[in-house]
C-alpha cells in the first residue's frame, strides 16, 4: 500500500498540504468578507430606508394640509380653465383661410363655431381639444378682403358646462386675439 504513495521527494507532502490549507485559508477569508459586507449592507440599506420614510411621514404630516388646499385649488383652477389658443400658422389659398392653432388652456368637447362676418367656417376637431393638442379653423374668404372676423366658439367643459368664447381673427395681421368668456346656458 506504501508503494502506491511512494514519492520520490518527501517535502513534496508538505508542500502539498501547505497549498491545499492556504487555498482553504482563501476561501474562507473570502466566504468571511461577503458574509460581513453583504450584512453591513442590508442592514445599512434598511436603518437608511427606515429613516428616509420617517422624514417623509414627519413632512407629510407637517405639510398635509397646505397640499390638500393647493391640490383641490388646482383641480377647480384645471376645471374652469378656459382653451387658450396660440396661432401656430395661417395658410391663406384663394377662398380659403386655413387657421393652426394649439390649446394651452383647458380641455374642450362638442365645440361648435359660428361667425355673424363670415358665411362659413369650421373647427377642426370637434368632438374634443385637449390641453396642448391642436387643431385647425377653416374659414371660406369669397370676397377676399383684409377685415377682422369675429367668431364664436361655444363648448363643453370637463364638468359638461356650456360655455361661450369669443374671437377675433385679424386677416391681414394673422392674428388670433380673444375677446371674452362667458357661461352659456
Amino acid at each position: 500500500m506504501f508503494d502506491i504513495l511512494h514519492f520520490e521527494n518527501p517535502y513534496f507532502i508538505l508542500k502539498s498540504i501547505g497549498v491545499l490549507t492556504g487555498a482553504a485559508y482563501l476561501v474562507y477569508r473570502f466566504q468571511l468578507f461577503t458574509l460581513i459586507k453583504s450584512t453591513f449592507f442590508d442592514k445599512g440599506r434598511g436603518k437608511l430606508d427606515i429613516e428616509i420614510e420617517s422624514k417623509v411621514e414627519e413632512y407629510l404630516s407637517i405639510h398635509d394640509s397646505v397640499i390638500e388646499k393647493e391640490s383641490k385649488i388646482t383641480v377647480e383652477q384645471a376645471s374652469k380653465e378656459p382653451p387658450r389658443f396660440h396661432l401656430l400658422r395661417t395658410i391663406k389659398n384663394e377662398n380659403i383661410i386655413t387657421v393652426y392653432f394649439a390649446n394651452h388652456g383647458g380641455d374642450i368637447f362638442n365645440i361648435e363655431v359660428q361667425s355673424s362676418d363670415i358665411e362659413k367656417i369650421s373647427i377642426e376637431p370637434k368632438e374634443k381639444i385637449l390641453n396642448n393638442d391642436s387643431g385647425y379653423l377653416k374659414i371660406q374668404n369669397y370676397d377676399n378682403v383684409d377685415r377682422v372676423i369675429n367668431l364664436e366658439l361655444t363648448y363643453l367643459d370637463k364638468r359638461e358646462n356650456r360655455k361661450a368664447q369669443k374671437y377675433q381673427f385679424s386677416i391681414s395681421d394673422e392674428k388670433l386675439t380673444e375677446i371674452e368668456s362667458t357661461p352659456k346656458i
